[in-house]
């Protein structure tokens, strides 16, 4: 798969409507975290099968409880 995302997204709002920021490429080892402790998913081995649009679904999905959740809301 091939990453076509702009460099910053914006997935995340908090219930005050702050914004949470994450870098895609930064963030990488956050993001395989994260999947994999919300959705038991190891992005590495998904990765050539998996679409971008459903990449970007569950990662928009994350719970506050996720590592890259954790991160973005401490910054």
């Amino acid at each position: 798969m091939k990453f076509l995302m702009k460099k910053w997204r914006n997935d995340f709002k908090t219930s005050n409507d702050t914004e949470l920021w994450y870098d895609i490429e930064e963030d990488w080892p956050l993001v395989e975290a994260s999947l994999a402790k919300q959705y038991g998913i190891r992005i590495r081995k998904e990765i050539n099968t998996m679409d971008y649009a459903e990449l970007c679904n569950l990662i928009s999905g994350l719970m506050p409880d996720t590592p890259l959740r954790k991160y973005c809301s401490n910054s």
